[in-house]
């Protein structure tokens, strides 16, 4: 670990590409209690929110891997978004006597400093992109269905939908990925320009 304690989530960041174990601490160290509160507060009872919390981490390790991961938010924030789709995810698989607070469930948007009409155009124009690609394109929202709903593997995904190897099922979701974020940021655009 270097001498001085990474300040910002972009040095922690480099830090794990360095020393993964000694980020890793310093990021349950920083995140683990807020992102409790988060839970408790959204979510009262029923699910082991501690799995959560790992489970999260978990996801976070993985994203993290990937050497195209830039954060566009703070640490926090994206682990508390974690936490809150596997909630919802349990949620919806295994329904339990309790109340979900509707921010909690309707919150879409990651970015915490958008005003509230803003939030509300961004989340018109993703419902407008996932409605796109459930009727024009078809695989785009198929492999999107198998891999962040079902957690399949790349070769499981392969194997289902007639695709050659499990490379190209992970070429085929980003190029998925790629056209929905550049759909959204045109509409996005288009809408500015109208105002």
């Amino acid at each position: 670990m270097p001498d001085r304690l990474p300040e910002t989530d972009n040095e922690i960041l480099a830090l794990f590409h360095l020393d993964r174990e000694s980020a890793w601490r310093l990021i349950y160290k920083r995140c683990h209690a807020k992102s409790m509160r988060f839970m408790n507060s959204h979510f009262r009872a029923g699910f082991d929110k501690e799995d959560v919390f790992q489970e999260a981490c978990l996801v976070l390790l993985d994203r993290m891997e990937t050497p195209s991961f830039t954060l566009t938010c703070s640490l926090q924030v994206f682990l508390n978004a974690i936490c809150r789709n596997i909630l919802l995810k349990q949620h919806r698989r295994q329904p339990i006597n309790t109340s979900i607070s509707s921010e909690f469930e309707l919150d879409l948007v990651v970015d915490v400093e958008i005003e509230e009409e803003e939030h509300s155009i961004r989340e018109s124009i993703f419902f407008e992109v996932i409605e796109l690609m459930r009727t024009q394109a078809e695989r785009c929202y198929e492999i999107f269905q198998l891999v962040y709903f079902r957690n399949l593997g790349m070769q499981q995904i392969a194997d289902r939908l007639g695709i050659s190897t499990a490379a190209n099922v992970r070429i085929q979701k980003h190029r998925c990925l790629v056209n929905a974020r550049n759909e959204i940021e045109r509409r996005i655009n288009q809408n500015r320009a109208r105002r």
